[in-house]
């Protein structure tokens, strides 16, 4: 019985170092494609959808601030509408990436895909500051929750202390900044706020799959 225990001990512990294992094996394994120069907006759409192809039931879900300038910038839109894909424009109405505007975004945008009858999200595409890029960041993460037992909100999962198995995947994520500043882009942070209280969402996962760099999305 004691030597029962003592390996099923082992098996416990061998276990859970491996799911770590495989999580850090996934995060090295994630190399950020990077387009840069003027005009990479016009190359980079269609790379989007080479790199991260998808049926046709699902499509870009594409997140802006609303009170970016990217409804007025005729090249952004051009660049957009040659890919010919379908996608869901979302604007973000928030001063600062915050728990509700995250929560209340992800149950609106089920809806929206229940109304359309797509099965759901190919990609995301964040186009924006530091702020629009850390709330889809955000947003991609609470999807992710969908896989966690009670389906949690954000804000919940964050008062719980808990950690996103690593075995659970985020769906692509492409960020496109307009602005030269925060650097969220490059990294796998993504600060939310709950009121006052400040919150840091840190995983691997939340680096970007592609950034596009291209000085003409700039231009307002």
């Amino acid at each position: 019985q004691h030597l029962w225990r003592t390996n099923s001990n082992l098996w416990i512990s061998f276990c859970a170092n491996f799911k770590y294992f495989l999580g850090w094996l996934i995060d090295k394994m994630k190399q950020q494609i990077e387009i840069y120069g003027e005009g990479s907006l016009s190359r980079g759409f269609p790379e989007i959808n080479s790199r991260f192809g998808f049926d046709n039931d699902k499509l870009f879900l594409l997140l802006t601030s609303r009170n970016d300038s990217f409804k007025n910038n005729r090249y952004l839109t051009e660049c957009l509408n040659k890919t010919g894909v379908s996608y869901l424009h979302f604007d973000i109405d928030s001063a600062l990436p915050n728990v509700k505007t995250v929560d209340t975004s992800v149950i609106t945008l089920g809806n929206d895909l229940f109304d359309s009858n797509l099965v759901g999200i190919g990609v995301i595409v964040a186009i924006g500051g530091g702020k629009i890029i850390d709330t889809a960041k955000a947003i991609n993460y609470t999807l992710a929750l969908n896989h966690v037992v009670g389906t949690p909100t954000l804000e919940q999962f964050l008062s719980s202390g808990e950690e996103l198995d690593k075995r659970i995947l985020l769906r692509p994520f492409v960020a496109i900044p307009t602005t030269a500043g925060s650097g969220s882009e490059a990294t796998h942070f993504a600060v939310v706020y709950s009121g006052k209280e400040k919150y840091s969402l840190a995983d691997q996962r939340l680096i970007p799959d592609m950034v596009i760099l291209d000085p003409k999305s700039t231009v307002s």
